[in-house]
């Protein structure tokens, strides 16, 4: 073997591993890292996380092994849902089902024992959506309450969708007969009803009609929690909305959690739920989520599941918030992740071989080999990349552990879907 050629052959060799391994230092990825490590994680970084692509499956995998880590910190949790069997191994008694820290199952209710302030405010955010009437509903809803309260009635979905708005005066004297209320009362409530617009017991009415259809889910017999309740003694509510198309339960859900982020310790977790251009409480709670409190958003195709709320997936995806990413089959997704992960300077080497004729003969050649390099940018990860993510493979980024890597998960006695 030409001696010559065997060197120029070693040195080309080690000149092509050292620049493989510059690239891949440049483009830091971890070409592979364990399950467990990376939920063990979070046992010392409690992070927000988003999960996109794959199967249902897949994403319970990630999502089960984080929210266990979340429990074990303490963390109250709340999952939102439309129809998700697989979160935790939710199989609720109710749609709105609430997991007492003692174990204890019960049917959660967002309006169970409200005051006639945080009632009034709630149904005037309901009918300010489904009839833009705002606060002109106010003094039905404080008199609701009141009657209530008086009558010592449970406070919760059923009862004040089943109120007879259109009926008040008769209910009250009803009331009256059977000695449930005083006179004085009566006549009081009767000057407030007559004092009101001649309208507002039709439109009241409507509002509690769309409420009450809207949440059917939270509707049912035996003993009803709140939410706050749930949360504030460490427990787990799991909210089963029925549909994605139900923005009224949505916009309810999170504006509750808004409110209750402020004092408590949540996990939220939201599991293929979309955000219309209509339905901004989620985006508001994903954008501005106190201090203490994380999500976890999951859905087979996120960046298409707020793309009627512009900047809002750029907004979650930055800093603290972890990502993991499955394979996707739409060129919006692919797109979205290949470009979040970005660009780096990729070194490509070219060969090139050189033969001159000797000046002196006309039968002498030589021929000499060299290489160059120059940079060029490339994605991190590239569209067809995240397209053929194996099945339980995952590209995750931990912007706060500067790390990011391809991690295969163990999704077990589920096929692919």
């Amino acid at each position: 073997m030409n001696i010559i050629k065997l060197i120029t052959g070693s040195r080309d060799a080690v000149y092509t591993e050292q620049i493989a391994e510059r690239n891949a230092a440049r483009r830091g990825m971890t070409s592979s890292a364990p399950a467990d490590r990376f939920f063990s994680s979070y046992q010392r970084n409690l992070c927000s996380t988003v999960i996109s692509g794959g199967s249902s499956a897949e994403r319970a995998v990630v999502a089960n092994g984080l929210l266990l880590q979340f429990v074990r910190e303490g963390y109250s949790v709340a999952i939102i849902h439309c129809g998700s069997e697989q979160i935790f191994n939710v199989s609720p008694n109710y749609p709105f089902t609430a997991v007492m820290p003692d174990g204890q199952a019960l049917r959660c209710d967002l309006f169970a024992n409200k005051d006639t302030d945080e009632l009034v405010d709630m149904l005037n955010f309901v009918s300010g959506k489904v009839m833009q009437e705002g606060s002109k509903l106010n003094g039905m809803w404080s008199l609701i309450s009141d009657i209530l309260a008086a009558t010592d009635a449970t406070v919760d979905i059923v009862s004040i969708t089943d109120f007879p708005c259109r009926n008040v005066s008769e209910y009250l004297r009803s009331l009256q007969n059977r000695g449930a209320l005083t006179d004085e009362f009566i006549l009081s409530s009767l000057d407030i009803l007559n004092s009101m617009s001649p309208d507002v017991p039709n439109v009241a009415a409507q509002v509690l009609y769309r409420l009450k259809d809207n949440a059917a889910m939270m509707r049912g017999s035996g003993r009803a929690v709140s939410l706050a309740d749930v949360l504030r003694a460490g427990g787990a509510a799991t909210l089963n909305v029925g549909f994605d198309s139900n923005i009224l339960m949505k916009e309810l859900i999170f504006q509750e959690l808004i409110r209750l982020s402020r004092s408590n310790r949540i996990l939220t977790v939201i599991d293929g739920l979309s955000a219309p251009a209509d339905a901004k409480s989620m985006c508001d709670y994903l954008r501005s989520h106190a201090p203490g409190n994380s999500f976890i958003y999951m859905g087979s195709d996120v960046p298409a599941m707020l793309n009627d709320q512009p900047g809002t997936l750029e907004s979650i995806t930055t800093n603290d918030v972890n990502t993991v990413v499955f394979s996707h089959s739409s060129n919006a997704g692919r797109k979205f992740f290949s470009e979040y992960f970005g660009e780096y300077w990729h070194t490509v080497m070219e060969k090139s071989t050189n033969q001159t004729r000797s000046s002196t003969s006309i039968f002498t050649n030589s021929r000499t080999t060299g290489s160059t390099t120059r940079e060029e940018r490339r994605p991190v990860v590239s569209e067809q990349q995240i397209r053929q993510l194996s099945y339980g493979v995952a590209l995750v980024s931990a912007p706060a552990l500067k790390k990011r890597g391809k991690i295969k998960f163990e999704v077990k006695d589920v096929s692919p879907c």
